[in-house]
């Protein structure tokens, strides 16, 4: 009987994604409250490619002209794709849910976090299979082997700005599943909780009713806004 199921403050006869919380009630986002995971996330993919030359590492040609220096938002276009959302409160990003291309396979996923301090953290990752991290437009690891993924595998030092920050993965698929965990934390190994996550550079934090191709469908839920 709930005319509002995402809670957001618009019926959901109202709401152009009734499934996500994008309107006037909607809370800024932030890490998930079992385990401080990022939940939010703007994709590129899927790319078809070919099997790795170097086991299950990620091709090295850039797709996004310099990857190192990609800042996209929420429905930009790279390599003839565009970037979505994915915004979700479970511990562990699961792309065969959402992708059902054949491996072998690539996409980037991009988050932005914000930090009222600067801080010294771990980034702490969990890769299936491959990939390359960039952190502020710095390459800060790489990922050459092929394996579940496990929550807190990779670990990388960084250091959180003031203000908004970047989290760049490019991830391939050799076969078989297809995930990351992505969480910070601090010199004890506890998670890190007091960030806010967004979809853009510098923002937004709250999602708004935004439909950039007018086809009554929220960006946050359009496969292509």
């Amino acid at each position: 009987c709930d005319d509002d199921d995402d809670g957001d403050g618009l019926r959901d006869e109202d709401d152009n994604c009734p499934s996500l919380s994008n309107g006037p009630a909607s809370v800024p986002l932030v890490p998930n409250f079992d385990g401080g995971y990022l939940g939010a996330w703007v994709l590129l993919a899927p790319f078809e490619v070919d099997s790795s030359v170097d086991e299950c590492l990620p091709d090295p040609v850039d797709r996004l002209g310099t990857d190192a220096l990609a800042a996209p938002r929420l429905g930009d276009s790279d390599s003839g794709l565009t970037w979505t959302a994915w915004v979700d409160d479970t511990q562990r990003m699961d792309f065969d849910e959402v992708y059902s291309v054949p491996a072998p396979r690539e996409l980037y996923a991009m988050s932005y976090v914000y930090s009222d301090t600067e801080r010294s953290v771990e980034l702490a990752l969990g890769l299936d299979d491959g990939a390359r991290i960039w952190f502020n437009h710095v390459q800060i690891g790489e990922v050459a082997t092929c394996q579940g993924a496990s929550s807190d595998e990779f670990r990388y030092p960084v250091t959180l700005d003031v203000g908004w920050n970047e989290l760049l993965i490019r991830l391939y698929d050799g076969g078989g599943s297809w995930d990351i965990y992505a969480r910070f934390k601090d010199d004890s190994d506890e998670p890190i909780y007091d960030l806010t996550l967004g979809l853009g550079p510098n923002g937004p934090s709250v999602l708004d009713q935004s439909d950039g191709d007018g086809d009554g469908i929220g960006d946050v839920c359009d496969d292509s806004p």
